[in-house]
Formats: structure tokens, sequence, C-alpha cells
């Protein structure tokens, strides 16, 4: 029996994977704008611009809340993906991984809001960036292992760096979408097409 929201075609069983890689590439593209102010931040900091340094940092903060949300659906993907190779370990991750995206969102916006301090929220946001790296670590081993992610371990320990993780959600969009993340669709997969 096939459950109700199986895809039914081809084209719809690609849908997934492409809408997952779209968003990743977007997640990798903010993540690189709030790496930029990151660094615009320190730099700031180093020249004795502390209200340009905190201005700098609450650009990356906000980009915290785009980035990471749009990194869920490739995390779905890939949980959907690796799952057959270690059911049990896999979505034991995923649901640290999405637990530790939620809350590096909420106590991102907390931060943001001005409802905690830096010094109240980096100790728990430091927490959920653990969960989230042993989430990237868990699939790239279960990933490198399978040969379904080759040089996952290698790209976990990038993505981990938080630097890195621009790189990293390059790379899982490139895994999730075949290396043809904006290829247009293929008229073929869809039995309607003329």
């Amino acid at each position: 029996m096939t459950p109700a929201f199986a895809p039914t075609t081809r084209a719809a069983a690609a849908t997934g994977p492409r809408v997952a890689a779209v968003c990743a590439v977007a997640s990798a593209a903010i993540g690189a704008a709030g790496v930029a102010f990151l660094a615009g931040m320190f730099g700031a900091f180093a020249l004795g611009a502390r209200s340009l340094g905190m201005t700098l940092g609450l650009i990356n903060d906000s980009l915290v809340l785009a980035s990471f949300p749009l990194i869920t659906p490739a995390m779905l993907t890939l949980r959907a993906r690796l799952r057959p190779q270690a059911p049990r370990v896999i979505d034991l991750a995923t649901l640290v991984g999405l637990a530790a995206v939620a809350a590096i969102v909420v106590l991102q916006a907390l931060l943001v809001r001005g409802d905690l301090t830096f010094e109240e929220q980096i100790g728990w946001l430091s927490i959920a960036f653990v969960a989230f790296d042993a989430w990237l670590l868990v699939v790239g081993w279960v990933g490198r292992r399978s040969g379904l992610l080759p040089g996952g371990i290698t790209m976990a320990l990038v993505g981990a760096t938080y630097v890195g993780y621009p790189a990293w959600a390059l790379w899982a969009a490139r895994h999730l979408s075949g290396g043809a993340i904006f290829a247009p669709a293929d008229p073929s997969a869809d039995p309607s097409a003329g």
C-alpha cells in the first residue's frame, strides 16, 4: 500500500530534493553574508569602532534567523536518503539536528529582540551549535560509509566551524540535486508533458 503522501510521478519524486537543494543554496548564501558581517564585526571591534561592530554583529545574528531554517528541507531529504543505511542513528541524529536548528533560531531571535543579552545567550547557543554539529558529523559518517556522500566527514568538519557552514551547505545542495541544482526539470520525468 502506498502512503497518501508518497510521490506519484518521477517528477514529484524529484521535486523534494530540488527544493531542498535550492533552500540549501539560499542558506549557504545567507550564511556567507553572515560570516562576512561577523568578520566585519571583529574588524570594527579591533579598530575601536564599538557601535559599528555591534551593528554588524546584529546583522549577522539576524541572518542566522533566515539561514538556519532554510537548511531544514535538506536535513529531511538527507534523512530520507540515509535512513535505509542506519535507520535508528539517522532518525535520532535528525531529531537532534532539527531541535538544534529550532534552539538556534529561538535563541538568536531572543538576542536580536533584546530579550537576552549576549552573555545570557551564548552558553545555550553554543550547546545548540554542538548539537547541530553532531548532526553534521553523523550524516557525514553515514553518508561516507554508504558511499552516498563521499567526503562526508571532511565536509561535516568544515561545516561545524560556522565559517565553513556555507561551503557545507553548497556541498550538500550539490549532492541533493545530483550536481544540477538549477537545471531545468527533465520533461521526460513528467508523463503529462507533451
